[in-house]
This record gives structure tokens, C-alpha cells and sequence, in this order.
């Protein structure tokens, strides 16, 4: 029981989180994007380069914020679900996490704040979870193979 609050909690955390990095403005968005590749490439290049090389890996860092940000969500779904027992739980954490992150596309969208519905960012959304939801399955059939 304590187990499903807590899966639930981490959900509903990781929903939030998701939310309010969407909810943001354009410029806030690429503001924050640009300060967390700066503290990430700051130990590797000299600081006459650190100004060009964010330019350079901002993209990739927003890309890799996409996918683990909904590969944390289909490992945390699909654990939640099938602390429920439900069948298929593999198939509808999939399924809810797809939704969600269209869901998320079109909520930025309606929001007219510099931000768009980007079919690339729905991919990338769309491959993290289905990696997290894939690690989870291939784990529990190691682990329950009989």
C-alpha cells in the first residue's frame, strides 16, 4: 500500500514537472535550457568557448530533457500500474503516456506564448517512454521468467 502512494506521488510529481516546464514562455523556456547547458558544459570547455559551444549543445540538451523527461514517466507509469495487478499494464502505461505528451504538445499550443505544437518534440517525448516502458518490460520478464 505504501508502495502505490508513493508510485502515485512520484507520478503525479513527474506529471507536474512536465506541466510546468511546458507552461513556460518561450523565452523562459530557452533561458532555462541555456543556464542548465551552461552549468553542464562549463567544466569542459575554456571560457572563452563556453558562449558558442551553448548555442551548439542547447538543442541537444532540450532533446535529452524530452526524452527522459517521459522515460522517467513510463518507468514510473508502468510500475504504478501494475502495482494494481491491471492486465496489460505494459500496454496502457504506453498508451497514457503517448496521450499525455500530445496532451502536452497542444496544451503549448493553446498557451500563445511563443511555443508550439512541434510534431519533433512529440517524438522525442514519444521515444522516451516507449524506452522506459520497454525497460520496465524486458526487467520484469528477466525477472518472472519461468
Amino acid at each position: 500500500m505504501v508502495k502505490r502512494i508513493i508510485l502515485i506521488l512520484l507520478c503525479i510529481v513527474n506529471l507536474s514537472l512536465i506541466t510546468m516546464l511546458s507552461t513556460q514562455n518561450a523565452k523562459k523556456s530557452n533561458e532555462l535550457s541555456k543556464n542548465v547547458t551552461q552549468k553542464i558544459i562549463s567544466p569542459i570547455y575554456s571560457e572563452e568557448k563556453i558562449e558558442e559551444n551553448i548555442l551548439k549543445s542547447n538543442e541537444t540538451i532540450r532533446t535529452t530533457a524530452h526524452f527522459v523527461l517521459f522515460l522517467t514517466l513510463g518507468i514510473i507509469l508502468c510500475f504504478t500500474i501494475k502495482s494494481f495487478h491491471i492486465k496489460h499494464s505494459f500496454l496502457y502505461s504506453f498508451i497514457m503516456c503517448i496521450i499525455y505528451a500530445l496532451f502536452d504538445e497542444i496544451y503549448q499550443e493553446l498557451l500563445h506564448q511563443g511555443r508550439a505544437f512541434e510534431f519533433v518534440d512529440l517524438l522525442k517525448d514519444w521515444s522516451g517512454s516507449t524506452v522506459g516502458v520497454l525497460a520496465v518490460y524486458f526487467i520484469h520478464k528477466l525477472r518472472y521468467r519461468t
